[in-house]
């Protein structure tokens, strides 16, 4: 089960954050098959980079003050306080662009496969440019990779099991492939997998 209502973190007047997120939640269902094929993964983390995306105060480290229900003129259009999400889009581009094809690479290789055999990728869905960036850092079809920006914008955690739903499902079923996986974010963290598709069972997406 994954989820965030991301947009009860955001200041209404962040106009750098407020066009970007959209709140989503999901449930998958596993069940263990002794006969099923192996899972490769490869995950890693930069925590030098935490403060790239983060809510600066309401934690342990930082907790709840007076001063932290005050909103903040950050720069023009930027208003926040210090429980609201703050992000560095910049070095969060920077971290994708430089972090996400080479730990997809890796994992393909140690999964001693080719990207030929790899039916889609499905990257977590931060923005359009990043998408495409780390498309042709690989080198792969943009029909391989799909997408669900354009409907849904960033979905934070659920965008992977979001974007397999709302394309690759045919008659309640995922159709049966070979995916990689991808995922990155707040951490700085990624961690991607390859994942074998058979006969997924998925009910149609409730829009509220």
């Amino acid at each position: 089960m994954v989820g965030d209502t991301i947009t009860r973190l955001i200041s209404p007047h962040d106009k750098s954050l407020i066009p970007i997120f959209s709140d989503c939640g999901t449930t998958t269902a596993l069940v263990f098959d002794p006969g099923g094929p192996k899972m490769d993964f490869n995950i890693s983390s930069e925590g030098c980079d935490h403060e790239a995306i983060i809510v600066p105060q309401g934690g342990a480290r930082e907790p709840i003050t007076m001063d932290s229900l005050l909103y903040k003129n950050i720069e023009v259009n930027i208003e926040r306080k210090g429980l609201h999400l703050a992000m560095k889009g910049l070095d969060v581009f920077n971290f994708s662009l430089k972090k996400v094809s080479p730990n997809v690479e890796d994992l393909i290789r140690k999964s001693v496969l080719s990207s030929s055999e790899i039916d889609y990728f499905v990257f977590h869905q931060a923005n359009r440019l990043i998408l495409e960036s780390i498309s042709k850092k690989l080198k792969i079809n943009t029909s391989k990779v799909p997408t669900s920006l354009k409907y849904y914008g960033n979905t934070s955690g659920a965008t992977i099991p979001l974007t397999i739903v709302s394309n690759l499902r045919r008659e309640n079923t995922i159709i049966d492939s070979k995916m990689v996986l991808s995922g990155f974010g707040v951490g700085l963290s990624l961690a991607s997998a390859v994942v074998d598709f058979k006969n997924v069972v998925s009910p149609e997406i409730c829009e509220l």
